[in-house]
């Protein structure tokens, strides 16, 4: 994705460094490159890094916590439709947030892509209300316009940061391989990332996370989040509520 929304089929980037230093065709790059590493994108739609405009990064260690209780941002979120398609029909630069992860929300901004267009085509009841691409600029070139990040992230141009992503499209739930945009739009999630480069540098690559160990920061997230939760007294917002079966509603408190 670039400043013409350019979606190259057999394509290649360029990176010297941290940043980007051409984008082409694998033929014509070729012809001018030689590489010192190749990542093999083959089956992958290489992509800018999506980014988020608002999260808690704490709140990792507590999602789901008192999720059937009442939570203000949520119940606002499901009585009010935020007036994303008029700011956007008045000319204002959109991105999207995740509010991540309170507490029904996750980091996964497929996911949220998805959301901004079913909730809004659902409350205009239209289908062609926020097309796919938009809600897809709304995650890459428009979040950083409006971080005012725009000449270094956001787009696959020459002189921007190498802050990219690969987007396995070779999984069941995202062949057959056609439509790229939609199928990256709609149906792919978090777990379709294959590789992350950040400045250049591969932090994670098939999967496989490389700057840290993933196990241990796990193991010790579980611990600090058990401990957490006994040291302030909710442990009892771990139980399954009254009502969690078999009810089309759960009681109110």
């Amino acid at each position: 994705m670039d400043s013409t929304r350019r979606v190259l089929e057999d394509g290649t980037v360029a990176i010297q460094g941290d940043r980007i230093i051409a984008v082409g065709s694998a033929r014509e790059m070729a012809a001018r490159f030689t590489s010192r590493e190749t990542i093999n994108a083959h089956r992958k739609v290489v992509m800018p890094g999506l980014i988020d405009g608002h999260g808690h990064a704490g709140h990792g260690l507590v999602k789901t916590l008192g999720m059937d209780t009442d939570d203000p941002s949520a119940v606002a979120a499901m009585r009010e439709r935020f007036t994303l398609v008029e700011l956007l029909e008045a000319g204002a630069t959109v991105m999207l947030g995740s509010d991540g992860v309170a507490p029904d929300r996750s980091y996964d901004m497929f996911r949220h892509m998805f959301q901004a267009m079913r909730y809004h085509r659902t409350a205009f009841r239209d289908p062609s209300v926020l097309p796919a691409g938009k809600v897809l600029e709304m995650v890459t070139i428009d979040a950083a316009r409006a971080l005012g990040m725009e000449r270094d992230v956001g787009s696959l141009e020459p002189g921007k940061k190498a802050d990219i992503i690969l987007v396995d499209l070779f999984r069941p739930h995202m062949v057959p391989m056609n439509m790229p945009l939609y199928r990256v739009a709609y149906f792919a999630n978090g777990n379709d990332v294959s590789t992350v480069l950040v400045n250049g540098r591969v932090l994670m690559r098939d999967r496989q996370v490389l700057s840290v160990n993933e196990e241990d920061v796990l193991n010790f997230a579980q611990r600090e989040a058990e401990a957490a939760i006994m040291r302030a007294g909710l442990a009892k917002l771990k139980e399954t509520p009254e009502g969690f079966w078999g009810r089309s509603w759960l009681p109110k408190r």
